[in-house]
């Protein structure tokens, strides 16, 4: 069933991609049904061996028609913002340094698609450039804040409809047979409920105040996922934000505001049940957890780097290096090897030791080409959080993330594109 369903996705959207940039009356309703199949598709993690062993997702294949676009637009010499041509000089040439770093240190016994996975974020990076260069114009069309209510409505109608079926009567266990979602508990993790979490993040930073309905629509939907670090990060960051432009009057007023959502969240999770996603955040409060949880998710690294060289502490291994996950034991379609850890720091560590924070001043780059200082800052600020349990470069919805982040959302005027030479917050 796993292997129909993740087919019929790579068809539906390699078509899409295709007529979204020909010359065709319905280019554009390609590009919008791209957006509304990918927002209220509710797959998420059950095509994730696909992605574990290959590093492949059903959505990238609508990127291959805007590529080579893109190409051919470089080749006949077209003019782009020199920002987003010193990101993509910058990202070749550090595929460049990490192959020499992988030729001069690096383990010859890996595998090509290990290799292959760990160039993989810098490629998305490259990917997700041509995407908005080719439909920059357009996307402010179609990212209305009309559109984006309407879907995000259906998402939270389809999300909990599906987050009921899992919970109530296993429906993930009749569309995946990866043991993975027998015995964790039930979570929800779609690209769609990504996106409201984000366009939320985008309403606080533009300044533009969310109504309760976005809040709503775009909030509830990620306490499906389960994501600890995540929720954390986005109320952390968004709180910081709107600290920041607050009189000390008003401060005092959101303090106490802030105490009473606390105490309300705190009810939620104290009567939370073992099924339930809050859960996960009930138990950070049970006796020894916390350092439990932390000695399981890093012992991988600590016995990646048994062995190392003193060489080895200052420039890491190379790309292809992969960590026992001693509990992917249990899930026999996928390798006990794996080449990322839940921490993207520890992952990049122990790969390109001091040559990790090439991919931080990338990604900064990356968001400074899109949006403005200011917004770049508080955007990295939430990424920097999120890698502290996720490497979130290697997961299967970091090219969303590129395209979300950076998209030119049309907030102020249903009807008008955004300009495309302005950068907007």
């Amino acid at each position: 069933m796993t292997y129909v369903v993740f087919f019929i996705l790579c068809l539906l959207n390699f078509s899409l991609g295709i007529i979204s940039v020909l010359k065709f009356k319905y280019n554009n309703l390609a590009l919008k049904l791209f957006f509304v199949i990918t927002i209220l598709a509710p797959l998420g993690k059950l095509t994730t061996k696909f992605h574990t062993n290959w590093q492949i997702s059903s959505y990238y294949l609508f990127f291959i028609g805007c590529f080579l676009v893109f190409l051919l637009k470089l080749l006949s010499n077209n003019k782009f913002k020199k920002q987003t041509i010193a990101t993509l000089v910058i990202t070749v040439g550090t595929l460049l340094i990490l192959g020499i770093h992988y030729f001069l240190i690096g383990d010859k016994d890996v595998t090509l698609t290990n290799i292959l996975k760990d160039i993989k974020p810098y490629l998305t990076i490259l990917l997700a450039i041509p995407f908005l260069e080719v439909y920059k114009s357009r996307l402010g069309q179609i990212l209305t804040r009309k559109f984006i209510n309407n879907i995000l409505l259906i998402n939270l109608v389809i999300t909990t409809v599906f987050f009921f079926l899992m919970l109530q009567f296993d429906l993930h266990l009749k569309l995946t047979d990866d043991p993975y979602f027998t015995f964790e508990e039930v979570r929800l993790e779609t690209l769609g409920i990504f996106f409201g979490g984000f366009y939320l993040f985008y309403l606080v930073i533009k300044d533009k105040k969310p109504t309760l309905k976005e809040i709503v629509i775009s909030g509830v939907p990620l306490f499906y996922t389960g994501n600890r670090t995540m929720i954390f990060a986005f109320i952390l960051v968004m709180f910081v934000v709107y600290v920041s432009k607050l009189t000390f009057k008003k401060i005092l007023l959101l303090i106490s505001g802030g105490i009473l959502s606390f105490v309300s969240l705190g009810y939620l999770v104290v009567t939370a049940t073992e099924n339930s996603p809050i859960y996960r955040i009930k138990k950070l409060f049970e006796d020894g957890y916390i350092s439990e949880s932390f000695a399981t998710r890093f012992s991988p690294f600590i016995n990646a780097i048994s062995d190392f060289s003193f060489l080895n502490f200052i420039v890491g291994k190379g790309v292809g290096l992969t960590f026992y996950i001693k509990w992917f034991v249990w899930r026999s379609e996928i390798d006990n090897y794996n080449v990322y850890l839940d921490s993207l720091y520890l992952t990049l560590y122990a790969k390109y030791g001091v040559f990790s924070i090439l991919f931080f001043v990338i990604f900064y780059l990356y968001l400074n080409s899109y949006r403005n200082i200011k917004a770049s800052n508080y955007y990295y600020l939430l990424f920097v959080l999120i890698a502290i349990t996720n490497s979130f470069c290697y997961q299967f919805n970091f090219l969303w993330f590129l395209i979300i982040i950076a998209a030119p959302y049309n907030v102020d005027n249903n009807s008008m594109a955004i300009q495309s030479q302005n950068k907007t917050p």
